[in-house]
């Protein structure tokens, strides 16, 4: 008896298994990236959070993250862009605000409604911040960067 209950359960689980890709990604989530990106193969996922998953890649020589939900709808795209390519000032106020911080990476996102910001992540003496700026270049808030190296 013990035998069938431990065959059975193996049997559901390997249904659940299945129905996830590569680090547990939901196969509605592939198919969404896939539809959105059908060039792309090298693509490095990450789980958000219990109901959120970043794809990562490279196209054209820039870094790009696209994040889903968990239905595979699209919520924002971050594209990375060249430094010099953020509003004057952003610049400006990294300057002025974050005295002997040098911006080390530059983005331009974009929400599922089409709503623009920016996010420059700064350093200075191994800390680092991502400031986040409207499409205008006003600042709306500074938060604790992301380590990628932590993954």
């Amino acid at each position: 008896m013990k035998t069938t209950i431990i065959l059975i359960a193996l049997f559901f689980a390997s249904f659940a298994l299945m129905a996830k890709g590569p680090h547990g990604v939901p196969d509605n989530i592939k198919v969404s990236f896939t539809k959105l990106y059908p060039g792309v193969t090298d693509v490095k996922w990450d789980k958000e959070d219990a109901n959120h998953f970043e794809a990562e890649f490279e196209e054209n020589g820039k870094t790009i993250t696209v994040t889903f939900d968990s239905e595979g709808a699209l919520l924002e795209t971050e594209t990375e862009i060249e430094i010099s390519d953020l509003p004057a000032n952003i610049q400006t106020v990294i300057k002025q605000k974050y005295d002997g911080f040098k911006i080390t990476v530059a983005s331009k996102i974009v929400d599922n409604y089409g709503a623009i910001t920016f996010e420059a992540e700064i350093e200075k003496d191994n800390l680092k911040k991502d400031i986040i700026f409207d499409k205008d270049g006003n600042f709306i808030k500074e938060q604790a960067a992301d380590d990628e190296d932590d993954d």
